[in-house]
């Protein structure tokens, strides 16, 4: 599994580095940790939000990278990866769309009824 420390200080002085480089990536680095799971483990939001854009890819490897942690398949530069991360995509917003559908029948779901 992979985790990320709560800040880039407690990563150490690279990882501090690295993101004080660049606002962005900063903004990035939170974002990302807004959506970890248990102790700062990546889970399924969290890879949501990181591989659906190229640069929070970059970032997210490098953060690795900077704390001297294995990468995930899925965040590697390939073809295997980039194919894992299309499918991934794919059935998360099935999910996330088939739980929407759900939830819209329960009491406290949409007003509208849809």
């Amino acid at each position: 599994m992979t985790y990320l420390p709560s800040s880039p200080e407690i990563g150490g002085p690279t990882l501090a580095a690295y993101v004080a480089a660049d606002p962005r990536r900063r903004a990035i680095f939170d974002n990302i940790r807004s959506r970890l799971g248990p102790a700062g483990k990546v889970e399924a939001l969290a890879r949501y939000y990181i591989v659906r854009c190229e640069f929070r890819r970059e970032v997210f490897r490098e953060i690795l990278l900077a704390c001297q942690s294995r990468l995930p398949g899925w965040a590697r530069r390939s073809r295997g990866a980039a194919e894992m991360n299309r499918e991934f995509v794919k059935e998360y917003r099935e999910a996330y769309i088939a739980f929407r559908r759900e939830s819209r029948g329960k009491p406290g779901g949409s007003a509208d009824g849809r």
